[in-house]
């Protein structure tokens, strides 16, 4: 008896790599209207990418140390970032300074 040998089926494509982090990466979120892709790294920087392009929108930094986790809130206007510096920077999506309180 011989095993029939399927043919291998890959319903994934890869549409994009992003590459403009200088260090590791700490966190990948979607947006909860998944209209926006943010990413953080050990560079101490955040990231919003077009999830559908690939192309970088913003660049946020300020954080002395690496960053270790990020969360857009549920209304999509903010991005907050946490970092080993022990700081929490929250930016408004719409503008490019972090948010003061």
């Amino acid at each position: 008896m011989t095993i029939s040998e399927e043919p291998i089926i890959n319903p994934y494509t890869l549409p994009h790599t992003l590459t403009a982090h200088k260090r590791a990466i700490s966190a990948v979120k979607f947006s909860d209207d998944g209209a926006l892709l943010g990413t953080s790294s050990a560079d101490k920087n955040v990231k919003t990418w077009s999830p559908h392009t690939g192309a970088l929108i913003q660049d946020f930094f300020g954080h002395d140390l690496g960053i270790s986790d990020l969360a857009f809130s549920p209304d999509n206007r903010f991005l907050v970032a946490c970092s080993a510096d022990k700081t929490d920077r929250l930016w408004d999506l719409n503008a490019t300074t972090p948010s003061k309180p």
